[in-house]
């Protein structure tokens, strides 16, 4: 069909992988009603999914079909390089290459009336996804097989870190494989399926542990008495199975490991600090509070870690799930040190989940705290106050990418709210998603406030906070004006169950909370 390009007008949905417009009228387009012809498309509006776009209109009257052409680029000029048809006011225009710009035009259509002028509206694809997810079986500690549909064309592989660059074979391509070797073990790789300039796919993969020098714990093993007995800087790597370790009492630098991220071990119990500890490492473990001792009495860990005495200078936790821990994630009632605490990819529910047992979660009532980084993480159901930090002052706290649950909910004088922070030092919270916090009533006056102004001495940096049925979350505001954050509902997909799948496109545009959950 001819166009004529001076009759309409682009709808800029704006650069992304998500965007929502709606047209305006265009300079000779028909709004009123005639009857030479019918009325063009109203209210069109376009939805970025991935490599396909999700298209809606007003329906028009006597319109018995829409015709839709899409065109490259941001002027309807040319052939166009896609045509549909349709009965419905919506339509999923597919066909799409990624990372590219269209134009899209809706005309109404009739057997007896001339069709309308076409509406327009623009929209950039996404970076397209036609990477499988990658099996377990295929990775090991220094290589991963990654595969992608059987006759997709690809040019190279990029895998970061490493700035490693695989050039795909056509047997590659004929098999839908690529086998890439030389890689690091216990490390995470982000792998780029190429075409060109353009993104086919994207996959991320742990590479498996080394067993090198480290000592293999299986369920037949004491592994207590094992931790006990190890000298310092001792590795472990627990196969399989579930150890229990009780209060444990630690003085001396370990690693400790699940072999497989899709069957962690458990290890019950925690850690208290007693002397001084250079590093503390738990990666791909499930750690449950609640353990059973030598004989037989069952026991209830307080929390994760907590110092007894002199100086933990390292503690790393990377994709463990952390529960049932009676109080906190970390308790220090002025007994030592802490250095530096980072912890990623993790969830960390169910503690102090009845709200009996006070307790806050990072807990820190004095002494030295040199920095506290946490990312990619999940904390659900629990503790009176999330963060007291009454460390002395230089510290450097960092949340990013977390989504916080029901979390604050004791009617207790002592609760502090979110964030407090005594001493000078900095304090940085971005993309957080922030959900039903402070809501356990009117005695607890400072219960899920943001953070306390009279308790307030950091220098801050917020930026791109959704938050959502935090009735006292500004209530002693120790900031700005909150123009960092919006109130929206994300919707989770079933939050009694854990499940905090994110299902309001909008809170999924801003890109908040826990990478794990916006999938």
């Amino acid at each position: 069909m001819k166009l004529n390009k001076y009759s309409i007008i682009a709808c800029v949905l704006g650069l992304g992988s998500l965007g929502l417009t709606a047209c305006s009228d265009a300079p000779g387009e028909i709004t009123s009603k005639v009857y030479s012809r019918l009325l063009s498309p109203t209210d069109l509006k376009a939805r970025v999914k991935g490599v396909q776009v999700e298209l809606s209109w007003t329906a028009m009257p006597n319109a018995e079909s829409y015709h839709i052409e899409v065109f490259n680029g941001t002027e309807p000029t040319g052939q166009a390089i896609l045509s549909f048809d349709c009965t419905e006011n919506k339509y999923t225009v597919t066909g799409l290459e990624g990372e590219s710009v269209y134009i899209i035009g809706v005309q109404c259509c009739s057997k007896t009336i001339p069709a309308s002028l076409f509406s327009y509206a623009q929209a950039e694809t996404a970076k397209e996804q036609i990477f499988y997810p990658v099996a377990e079986d295929d990775i090991t500690a220094k290589s991963v097989t990654l595969c992608w549909p059987a006759g997709e064309k690809a040019t190279t592989i990029v895998l970061t870190p490493g700035d490693i660059t695989y050039t795909v074979t056509a047997d590659d391509i004929a098999a839908g494989c690529a086998t890439i070797e030389g890689l690091t073990p216990e490390t995470k790789y982000k792998a780029v399926l190429m075409n060109g300039s353009k993104t086919r796919g994207t996959v991320e993969f742990t590479t498996l542990i080394d067993f090198g020098d480290a000592i293999p714990v299986y369920s037949t093993d004491n592994f207590k008495q094992m931790l006990t007995d190890c000298a310092d800087g001792t590795e472990f790597i627990i196969v399989e199975g579930e150890q229990h370790i009780g209060n444990f009492q630690l003085n001396k630098s370990v690693k400790i490991s699940g072999f497989k991220p899709s069957a962690r071990p458990v290890l019950h119990g925690r850690f208290a600090i007693a002397g001084d500890v250079n590093s503390l490492v738990l990666s791909n473990l499930i750690i449950d509070g609640n353990y059973i001792t030598e004989d037989g009495t069952e026991g209830k860990s307080d929390n994760l870690f907590e110092m007894v005495s002199g100086k933990l200078v390292s503690f790393k936790m990377t994709g463990c799930d952390v529960m049932n821990q009676v109080k906190h994630v970390f308790y220090n009632n002025k007994k030592g040190d802490i250095g530096d605490v980072e912890i990623d990819n993790c969830m960390l529910y169910n503690m102090n989940a009845k709200g009996d047992g006070g307790g806050d979660g990072f807990d820190i009532r004095g002494n030295a705290l040199g920095s506290l980084t946490v990312t990619n993480s999940t904390f659900a159901n629990g503790h009176r106050s999330f963060v007291r930090n009454q460390a002395s002052a230089g510290y450097k706290v960092t949340f990013a990418n977390c989504t916080i649950y029901n979390i604050g909910f004791i009617d207790d004088g002592n609760n502090t709210g979110l964030f407090r922070m005594d001493n000078k030092g900095s304090f940085t919270a971005t993309d957080l998603l922030v959900v039903n916090v402070g809501t356990a009533g009117a005695a607890a006056a400072y219960c899920g406030t943001w953070g306390r102004a009279d308790k307030w001495k950091a220098e801050t940096s917020f930026s791109n906070v959704v938050y959502s049925n935090c009735p006292n979350i500004w209530s002693s505001a120790c900031a700005d004006d909150h123009g960092w954050a919006a109130e929206m509902d994300p919707k989770f997909k079933d939050a009694a169950n854990l499940d905090f799948t994110v299902t309001n496109d909008d809170v999924k545009d801003k890109k908040v909370g826990d990478p794990r959950w916006l999938k």
